[in-house]
């Protein structure tokens, strides 16, 4: 698919992680390049698939949704996730704050387009905080390079300008 969003789902919960299948599936800028049943499995895969975004559990066996995030952080890899849970606690979490974490959304989804538009919401969301971080990062190029420039200038003159 071009310009498709590479998508990870896990979930412990056979049921929910088909129904994440089916709805993801069937949206044309998704791509479902792989799904787990626990966290470790899910650090194979994104080591292995390299997906834009991952939608995860948060409470699963092996590793929890929250540790498989800081181990890719940890490890430098440039993820970004949506969180689902049934536990109201954990939306709160300020360790969901400090990790590169989207959204966190409440089980049972009852939504399906909602849902989808969560999801959509937040890859725009995320792709403006880029470019507006790309933007910021050019600008400060820009200006060490003009003062860079400055100096040279400054040190030539000096050199030419000295009997």
């Amino acid at each position: 698919m071009i310009n498709s969003t590479r998508i990870l789902i896990a979930d412990d919960t056979e049921p929910i992680l088909l129904y994440l299948e089916k709805i993801l599936s069937n949206v044309n800028e998704f791509e479902i390049v792989g799904k787990a049943k626990n966290g470790k499995e899910l650090l194979d895969l994104i080591l292995d698939k390299k997906p834009d975004l991952v939608i995860t559990d948060v409470d699963m066996p092996e590793f929890s949704g929250v540790q498989v995030a800081e181990k890719t952080s940890k490890l430098g890899i440039p993820l970004k996730y949506i969180f689902i849970t049934g536990n109201s606690e954990c939306i709160m979490d300020s360790k969901l704050k400090s990790l590169s974490v989207d959204r966190v959304i409440k089980k049972p989804i009852m939504d399906d387009e909602k849902f989808i538009e969560q999801i959509k919401l937040s890859l725009k969301l995320r792709k403006h905080l880029e470019e507006i971080v790309i933007g910021q990062e050019n600008k400060e190029k820009v200006l060490k390079n003009t003062k860079k420039e400055s100096n040279i200038v400054k040190l030539f003159k000096k050199i030419f300008t000295s009997k």
